[in-house]
Parts: C-alpha cells; structure tokens; sequence
C-alpha cells in the first residue's frame, strides 16, 4: 500500500477546498509523526552534536596565526582563541542555534 502525505490524508477527511483555505491562510497539513518528531528535537531528545557534545566547535576561524573558536557550553555561546591565556567570552543563549532545542 503506497503510503499518503499529511496533505491527502487531510483531504480525504475534510474536503480540498478548505485544505486550500487553511494553506492560503499560512496553515500547514503535517502529519502527527512529524510533529511529535519535532517536539522530541525541542525536549532534548533528538541529538545534536553542538549543544550535547561541548568539545564539537560551531566553528574554528583562522585570524593570522591564532584560531577563534566558536562553541556552545551549558547555556552560553563561548568564543575563545587557542592562547594560554587568551580572550575568552562567553554570552548568554536561550536555544541552540544549530538545533533549536531550548537551553536550559
């Protein structure tokens, strides 16, 4: 049995006009797995190697001859270079920006 999308699924239980309303109202048809999907990635549930994982860098970059590293740590965006010691600065973030999921 082929397997229907969110959308054909909403149209066989209400009729294609109003699932073009709801759609031309900015609504969109998804289907209930994709939703609880998506709350398991907002709960911290899903991986993301960024916000779970503080040793993986959003990015490295190279200024001459010391790199800047970008990363997330706990509940703060940390940019720091590789000098001992070096600058360091940390600022508060509610989400990751990678993810989404909320910080906590």
């Amino acid at each position: 049995m082929l397997e229907m999308d969110a959308r054909t699924k909403a149209i066989g239980i209400i009729t294609g006009g109003r699932v073009q309303a709801l759609e031309e109202a900015g609504l969109m048809i998804v289907d209930k797995q994709e939703i609880d999907r998506l709350k398991e990635k907002l709960d911290g549930k899903g991986e993301c190697k960024y916000c779970k994982n503080p040793s993986e860098y959003l990015a490295i970059c190279q200024n001459y001859e010391t790199r800047i590293f970008v990363g997330i740590s706990g509940e703060y965006l940390q940019i720091f270079d590789e000098d001992y010691p070096g600058f360091c600065d940390n600022h508060k973030i509610n989400y990751c920006p990678m993810c989404g999921r909320k910080l906590s």
